[in-house]
């Protein structure tokens, strides 16, 4: 096995931002599909929502069937959470969410409502119903800071599906559904083709290649986007990879590989 040892050469990028990084995007692979079953009465925690995948979960569904014309599809969340709200139909939604299409921009002038666990659909309602990919427009709190995001899911036959979610990162600043931002549509191939260890890091990061992928170029981020430090492999087809970022302060980065077809592969590391 080749592997080499790397000391990444820090760059500042002062006026070099990428804004898209504030997308924290995750894509359920494979998708979460559940059929309600008559035989049982409710399900519940149906497919946790965790957006900044700290392990608990701001948001879930759940399922209430008490015969074939009085049944719910419901979206929950914590009681405890009394700002955390959810994007309802205008004027007032009648507890029933709206299903917003592309590109709807999700912020402070959305038709919010905070009550109860609203519902995706509902007998005889054909909210959600048979239209495909939709989003569901959510307001949330992480340590006392308003974040907004959206949950794409699709309906059809009683079959509730979650494909995916993503939440903006910075404090009280909308995002549009379905926007992933570049980093985070590329997030889920690190997984697939790379490791990445120690997690958490205090002197080198080793990089090891799954499916052969060969890295022509290493780029390290912080959060807000900013490229703190960029170095270009010269042999690039190494399988193992050390990464020296004893250089970087301590906190949160984003780490971008890019490979000899300019694909990128994206992931977060903890620099302790």
């Amino acid at each position: 096995m080749n592997s080499r040892k790397i000391t990444l050469i820090t760059v500042l990028m002062v006026s070099t931002l990428i804004s898209y990084s504030q997308i924290a995007y995750t894509d359920i692979s494979p998708d979460v599909t559940t059929t309600l079953n008559p035989t049982d009465i409710q399900m519940f925690e149906v497919t946790p929502i965790d957006f900044d995948g700290d392990g608990t979960e701001e948001y879930n569904f759940r399922w209430d069937y008490f015969n074939a014309n009085d049944w719910f599809v419901h979206m929950t969340k914590d009681f405890n959470k009394a700002n955390d709200a959810f994007v309802y139909l205008p004027p007032n939604g009648d507890g029933l969410l709206d299903p917003l299409t592309l590109n709807t921009t999700i912020g402070a002038t959305s038709n919010w409502g905070v009550t109860g666990d609203p519902f995706v659909s509902l007998a005889p309602s054909t909210n959600f119903q048979d239209l495909g990919d939709r989003y569901i427009g959510v307001r949330f709190e992480l340590n006392d800071n308003t974040h907004y995001g959206w949950v794409l899911v699709s309906y059809a036959s009683l079959t509730l599906t979650v494909k995916g979610y993503a939440y903006n990162e910075t404090p009280d600043t909308p995002i549009d559904a379905g926007d992933t931002g570049a980093l985070g549509v590329t997030g889920l191939n690190f997984q697939n083709n790379f490791s990445a260890f120690p997690l958490p890091t205090t002197r080198f990061l080793s990089i090891k290649s799954k499916q052969n992928n060969q890295i022509q170029n290493i780029e390290i981020y912080d959060l807000t986007g900013r490229l703190v430090t960029s170095t270009k492999i010269k042999v690039i087809n190494e399988e193992l990879i050390s990464i020296d970022v004893s250089s970087l302060n301590k906190g949160v980065y984003v780490i971008k590989l890019i490979d000899n077809h300019n694909k990128n592969y994206i992931k977060k590391i903890l620099k302790s």
